[in-house]
């Protein structure tokens, strides 16, 4: 079990600004996924407006900027999961998720399992 990622073409020159910004908000969102910016300030880094923003998101990507945000995080808690031996509430911070029940719901709700229960399949022990 793990995770996909996906890439899509946008068709569009390099140059084209608001994919740079859109580029750059997104970073962000890679780069400070345990303590993110809101969407309104990732909209205005990327120079965008909030609708326009999410809009080109959700074009890109098929999420909205929060879901991008979670499937970051749970990118991130697999990485660590797999190669770590941190426990699952030190996971959950370093994920920005403060609430552990609030972590595993969504780490269930993305993978298909409980973190533990990732852990034990990658080690080969479930």
């Amino acid at each position: 079990m793990g995770l996909l990622g996906l890439s899509r073409d946008l068709h569009l020159p390099r140059s084209h600004a608001s994919a740079r910004g859109l580029a750059a908000a997104t970073a962000r969102i890679e780069a400070e996924y345990a303590a993110p910016p809101t969407v309104p300030e990732l909209a205005r880094s990327a120079g965008l407006s909030v609708s326009t923003f999410e809009r080109q998101i959700r074009r890109v990507y098929g999420l909205t900027p929060t879901q991008l945000l979670t499937r970051t995080r749970i990118g991130a808690a697999t990485a660590l999961l797999a190669q770590t031996g941190l426990s699952v509430a030190q996971i959950a911070v370093e994920c920005g998720y403060f609430d552990h029940s609030a972590f595993t719901r969504a780490f269930k709700g993305a993978v298909g399992l409980t973190p533990s229960g990732y852990r034990a399949f990658i080690r080969g022990e479930g």
